[in-house]
């Protein structure tokens, strides 16, 4: 901008400034418009799942639900538990997961004298049999089957 262009600009300017905040129902419109417009951009930056707005609204959800899971805990009738295995769990043993029969009878044991309504197993267990080379080791896989009864499992 040339300088004379710039200062005409600020001529006109100023004046209409003062006039704004001057009066309240002018400043008080100039002000919603101005957080309208930053709760418009906020919202859309950079896309509406990612947004700032929606950020803060996941946050906020958060901490009330952990406020209220804290602060007022209720029981549930039918709650759900998810058990799974990390690399930290794979770590813990020292044998590969395919000979894991007596850590997975003793979470089946667990399982089934919590008395669940419903069990599903996602884990791929060995499709051969390792008895040949672990004496008894297929053992405690098939005496849990006994304790089972009565809950529905999907595996």
């Amino acid at each position: 901008m040339r300088p004379s262009v710039a200062a005409a600009l600020a001529a006109r300017l100023v004046p209409a400034w003062e006039r704004l905040r001057a009066s309240p129902p002018l400043r008080g419109a100039f002000l919603f418009t101005v957080a309208a417009l930053l709760v418009l951009a906020g919202s859309f930056v950079p896309n509406a799942e990612d947004s700032v707005i929606a950020r803060a609204g996941r946050a906020a959800y958060d901490l009330q639900m952990r406020f209220l899971r804290d602060g007022f805990p209720r029981p549930l009738a039918d709650d759900v538990v998810l058990v799974g295995i990390d690399d930290a769990t794979e770590q813990a043993f020292p044998e590969p997961i395919a000979l894991w029969h007596h850590h997975f009878a003793k979470l089946y044991r667990g399982l089934a004298a919590a008395q669940p309504r419903a069990v599903g197993i996602d884990i791929g267990l060995p499709e051969r049999s390792f008895e040949g080379l672990v004496k008894g080791i297929d053992a405690p896989m098939m005496m849990w089957r006994h304790a089972r009864r009565g809950v529905a499992w999907e595996g």
